[in-house]
Parts: structure tokens; sequence; C-alpha cells
């Protein structure tokens, strides 16, 4: 192979595993987020399951950054959840937990093939690593 088509193929190569690292960065970064709100959601599942038979009890509710307010449990047996496009509807526990479970499981499903897709990426970039080391002998 002459200098030119070695020092082409070179660039192209450099280019190729550049756009596929980008992808790979952002593949990961959702990733990241996946697992932030599945642990988020399964926080949610846990309260859900300390809150009942706790009507009249005091608890802290958080404001956000850290900062509560003291309140009192008025309800123990329905929650209000947001069902989608800002529409909040009042479940039961068990129906909450549903809906939250269901939820986990779909994360877990998107976060699988978020990861299958992250792991071509990463063989993809270990096989264009692997020409240009063989490209630069």
């Amino acid at each position: 192979m002459e200098n030119k088509e070695k020092e082409d193929m070179l660039k192209q190569r450099a280019f190729e595993f550049e756009v596929l690292r980008e992808r790979a960065q952002t593949l990961e970064d959702q990733i990241l987020n996946l697992e932030m709100k599945r642990n988020e959601l399964e926080i949610v599942s846990g309260s859900l399951d300390e809150i009942k038979d706790k009507k009249d009890k005091e608890i802290l509710v958080p404001l956000g950054s850290g900062v509560f307010l003291r309140g009192k449990l008025l309800e123990s047996e329905k929650v209000l959840i947001n069902v989608g496009a800002n529409v909040i509807v009042e479940k039961s526990l068990e129906e909450a937990k549903n809906i939250i479970t269901s939820q986990i499981e779909e994360i877990e499903k998107i976060e699988m093939q978020v990861k299958d897709e992250f792991t071509k990426y990463l063989v993809a970039m270990q096989k264009i690593q692997e020409e240009f080391e063989a490209l630069q002998k």
C-alpha cells in the first residue's frame, strides 16, 4: 500500500473511530440517566411500602435540595401519581406500586438495549483500533 493510500486510510479510520467514540459517550450518558431513574423509582417503591398504615403519622416532605417540611400523612391508602402529560390521578398504593414496577421493568428493558448497543460500539472501536495499529506498521 502506498504512503498516500495508507495516510488516507488512517485518516478515514481516525474519523470513524471519533464518530464511534462520540456515540459511545452519548450511550454511556443514557445508561447513567436510566440507572438514576431506575434507582429513583426503586426508592419511591420502597417509600410506598413504608407509608402503608401510617395515617396521621408525622412525615418529612421533601421540597428539594435537602430542604424538608414537617407534615402529617392524611391519607395512607391512596396516592396521587403523574401518569403522563402532567395528568395526575389518584391510585391505591397497590395500583401505584404496579405502575412503578412497570416503569422499572420498562427502564430495565431499555437499559439492556442501550448497553447492548454500547457494547457493539466498543467492539467496533476495538476493531478500528486494531486496524489502525496494523496500518501503522
